[in-house]
């Protein structure tokens, strides 16, 4: 019956809870913290400007590891053959980083690239944003215009499609 003592003497204790299992190892794309990940995302930064004036070149991707992955970035180890501007070619392992959904790069892509002349394992991808400046030769403009003598703005003249005086609207000798 309820309550009565001697039943509940005949029971046997209940077993104990069973523990909690072991935590599942995390992926291998979950390596790290977000805090890490900034961490090398600004080392990364702070490699590039100190490449800044050094070798450049173009990497074509051999291999491709995903090292870090979340749902506002991934990290991937780049294996590549760089072919240096007017240098014999070497091959190097840099890390590219990825926003939101972009997918990974893929094998036998290309990346503008920055590397220490000295030492190639310092190797870094070129942002994106350098590397279409890079692609993108300015003109080379007179500092007058031959037409009418006016002042061009070398700035905006340079980086014009079509290159014409601001004041006479007549096109202007240019090259790359």
């Amino acid at each position: 019956m309820f309550g009565d003592r001697k039943d509940q003497e005949d029971q046997a204790p209940p077993a104990p809870a069973a523990a909690d299992p072991a935590p599942a190892a995390p992926a291998a794309s979950d390596t790290g913290s977000m805090a890490e990940f900034g961490d090398r995302l600004l080392a990364m930064g702070q490699l590039v400007m100190s490449l800044t004036g050094g070798g450049s070149g173009t990497a074509t991707i051999t291999a491709v590891e995903e090292v870090f992955h979340n749902d506002m970035a991934t990290e991937f180890q780049v294996t590549g053959d760089v072919l240096p501007d007017g240098g014999e070619p070497f091959e190097a392992s840099f890390p590219v980083f990825r926003q939101g959904l972009q997918g990974a790069p893929e094998v036998g892509g290309t990346f503008q690239v920055l590397f220490d002349p000295n030492d190639h394992s310092r190797v870094a991808k070129l942002p994106d944003i350098q590397a279409r400046k890079a692609q993108s030769t300015p003109w080379v403009v007179p500092d007058h215009c031959p037409e009418c003598g006016a002042v061009v703005d070398q700035s905006v003249a340079s980086m014009a499609a079509h290159p014409t005086c601001p004041f006479c609207q007549n096109p202007l000798p240019c090259h790359r």
